[in-house]
């Protein structure tokens, strides 16, 4: 035997809550007269105990959107006019049902408030979290950017601690040291880079690469390459350091990117001997960028308006209370020109004799700002060969290295220097 549903006040389900305009008349066309009490009890708020509880004309109080004859999200303008209806006399409920009818639209209304003021905090975290990030120049992947001005604002407490105690250092494999170039890139040790991997900042990883070129017992070494990039503070000091190390001779620096080697972590790699990409890597994005956000609209909307008293005629150019202007998009753009400029310059210099600063420019060569998988990446000139990272250390892991000699991409052609490179790996 069927239980019997109740009838009166519809008991609350847990749904999503939107803030989209009202039609009443509308959402309710867009219910089957046979959908059946399942689906009109998820619309509703109150059915009538004298009235077929299959039949939708037996139901009152809507206040859920409609999509394709499914019930959705509650509305809250649909649920404010059944609040405002339920207690009037045109409805014919009775007084006794009002009250459970109000605690359940209220709780609609309220998990609304709740997520509205979430939402708000979320957003001025946002905002906060840009100012501390604004003014600075970024060689990454810009979802990725997004992501850390989101988690900028957010305290994480002891957790840096064991983040931190995470890291992982230089690996030695039979006379291959692994480094690894992890996360996002920032000049010293950072809590993104602990997030996302990492830990050491470039400056950790330069170290780790010193250590390498001085260890005796190290014929090769490798960078263990997974990072969208980061921050463009520092790196081209840490690429023509890079470059100096291999021209030095004798240890041949090979980068692997595992899985990722996007913008400012592609700057890097770029200047090592060769490059490698696993299969399934992605490489590239060669460019530099800032981000402006005007959130002067979205604090007006909420009567909130900021004052800015500062000494400086350019002092808070750029500030996300104000559009922004001519000026201060044009000071912005030298900016981001100028470090381009030093990408393309290097990435050029590092990789082939036979790149020109304008072919990169122009997208002819390396992507044209474009990230590409292995296979398009080799292609275009972003790298040098397909493999994985550890088929890539068996590579350069076996007995010593021959005789030092320079195989800097300053002097020879792309094959030239590979054919130097190859004359160093250990004889097997």
């Amino acid at each position: 035997m069927l239980q019997a549903l109740a009838v009166g006040a519809i008991p609350y389900q847990d749904t999503g809550v939107v803030d989209e305009p009202w039609d009443a008349g509308k959402e309710q066309g867009a219910i089957s007269n046979d959908a059946g009490a399942a689906t009109l009890r998820k619309m509703y708020t109150w059915v009538d105990a004298s009235g077929d509880p299959n039949a939708k004309a037996s139901y009152k109080l809507p206040h859920h959107k409609v999509s394709g004859g499914t019930v959705g999200p509650a509305n809250v303008n649909g649920v404010r006019a059944a609040l405002s209806r339920a207690p009037q006399g045109p409805t014919q409920i009775p007084a006794k049902d009002v009250p459970a009818i109000q605690a359940h639209l209220n709780r609609h209304l309220s998990k609304f408030k709740n997520k509205s003021e979430a939402e708000q905090l979320g957003e001025e975290a946002y905002a906060v979290a840009f100012v501390m990030t604004s003014g600075k120049c970024w060689a990454i992947d810009e979802l990725k950017l997004r992501e850390l001005v989101a988690l900028e604002g957010h305290s994480f407490g002891s957790d840096i601690e064991a983040l931190s105690k995470g890291r992982q250092g230089v690996q030695n494999s039979r006379g291959v040291s692994v480094v690894p170039l992890k996360g996002v890139i920032t000049p010293t040790p950072s809590i993104l880079s602990l997030l996302f991997g990492g830990g050491g900042g470039l400056t950790g990883f330069m170290d780790d690469m010193r250590q390498a070129v001085a260890d005796a017992d190290t014929h090769s070494i490798v960078i263990d390459v997974d990072s969208p990039g980061g921050l463009v503070d520092g790196v081209p000091e840490a690429a023509a350091e890079l470059r100096a190390m291999r021209a030095d001779g004798g240890k041949p620096i090979v980068a692997v990117a595992n899985y990722q080697a996007g913008s400012a972590a592609y700057w890097l790699a770029s200047q090592a001997n060769e490059v490698i990409a696993s299969p399934t890597a992605e490489v590239g994005s060669i460019g530099v960028y800032q981000v402006h956000e005007d959130r002067s609209a979205m604090y007006e909307g909420r009567g909130v308006r900021h004052t800015i008293i500062s000494a400086g005629a350019h002092k808070t150019e750029g500030n996300p209370y104000q559009p922004l202007t001519e000026a201060a998009a044009g000071h912005a753009a030298e900016a981001v020109n100028d470090l381009y400029s030093m990408f393309v310059r290097d990435v050029a210099t590092g990789r082939s004799a036979e790149v020109t600063d304008d072919q990169i420019r122009e997208g002819t060569a390396f992507g044209g700002g474009r990230a590409y998988l292995a296979d398009r990446a080799k292609r275009a000139g972003l790298v040098d060969r397909v493999a994985t990272l550890n088929e890539t250390v068996r590579r350069f892991g076996t007995g010593r290295a021959r005789a030092k000699q320079p195989v800097s991409a300053n002097v020879y052609s792309r094959d030239q220097r590979l054919r130097l490179l190859d004359a160093l790996v250990p004889s097997r």
